[in-house]
Order: C-alpha cells, then sequence, then structure tokens
C-alpha cells in the first residue's frame, strides 16, 4: 500500500510578508473604524435602535476569537480581538445609558 507523505509548508521565521503586514494594520484599523459609531451615540445620547443583545453576542464571540489568537500565539488576532472587546464594551455603556 503506497502512503502519500505529508507535506508542512511554514514560512521561514522572522520574514514576514506584505500581507502579514497588511493584515497586523487590518487588526487595528479595523476595530477603529467603530469609533465614529461611538461618537454619535454619546453625542446625540440615543442609542435606541441598537440591540444589547446583538452587541453582547458579538462581544462573546470576540472573546472566543481573542482566545483562539491567544492560545495560537496569533498577533493579529490578539491585537483585533482586544480592540473589539473594547468597541464592544463601549458601545454596550452607551446602549445601556441611552438605549
Amino acid at each position: 500500500m503506497l502512503m502519500a507523505k505529508r507535506v508542512i509548508h511554514k514560512k521561514p521565521k522572522n520574514k514576514e510578508t506584505w500581507i502579514d503586514k497588511a493584515v497586523l494594520i487590518a487588526a487595528i484599523g479595523y476595530p477603529l473604524m467603530t469609533i465614529p459609531q461611538i461618537i454619535k451615540i454619546y453625542e446625540s445620547q440615543s442609542a435606541e435602535d441598537l440591540s444589547l443583545l446583538s452587541f453582547g453576542f458579538y462581544m462573546l464571540f470576540e472573546f472566543l476569537f481573542f482566545i483562539y489568537g491567544l492560545k495560537h500565539k496569533l498577533p493579529p488576532i490578539i491585537i483585533t480581538g482586544l480592540l473589539w472587546f473594547a468597541m464592544y464594551i463601549l458601545v454596550i455603556i452607551g446602549i445601556l445609558l441611552y438605549g
């Protein structure tokens, strides 16, 4: 019986590609795009159209991604997880105050 040899491709250590850098930038920029929404909530003192349940579940699932990033030592997942978690907390506080 002929068995196929499993080949695992790994990138060399300390060699970042353009996609590695782009993902790191996205990991920071993507959650920060929520800041205008947060400002709008607090300036208008209105969050009546936002769902506490939805944002609660967003935060819960983001926590799972954050734990996954920690377990596998993936900086973009860790960074984006922390930032999203902070954004969701600010939105949820706004919903509780003004919803």
